[in-house]
């Protein structure tokens, strides 16, 4: 792909977030893309943090278990949140946040407090 043909991309690409032109002080507003990877990534480390995705049932205390999946659900209701509704990611945390629902479910343990 020549320089041109990827400038041309790039001018497309500027064109479909451009969302307002103010004058006479001048401006230009635009919305960047949600950076996607960036948040994928921010969750895995979360993730990697939490005790009930990392050690067996049977070793592990189930409100602690049960607070983990609630906040993990938390967390992924936020990320959520933030992403555009035809987002590939959208839709893998809302099956992983799914996962969670079904584990509440099947686990009836209320946490106390």
């Amino acid at each position: 792909m020549s320089k041109s043909e990827k400038t041309k991309l790039k001018g497309r690409e500027l064109g479909t977030r451009l969302i307002g032109i103010s004058t006479p002080a001048g401006g230009i507003s635009w919305k960047p893309p949600v950076d996607e990877r960036g948040k994928a990534q921010r969750l895995l480390v979360y993730l990697a943090g939490q005790r009930a995705l990392h050690y067996p049932c049977d070793r592990e205390i189930g409100t602690f278990i049960t607070q983990s999946i609630l906040d993990t659900s938390e967390r992924l209701t936020r990320d959520i949140e933030a992403l555009s509704m035809d987002s590939l990611l959208r839709r893998i945390l809302r099956a992983m946040q799914a996962a969670c629902r079904g584990f509440l479910d099947e686990n009836q343990s209320p946490i106390a407090g």
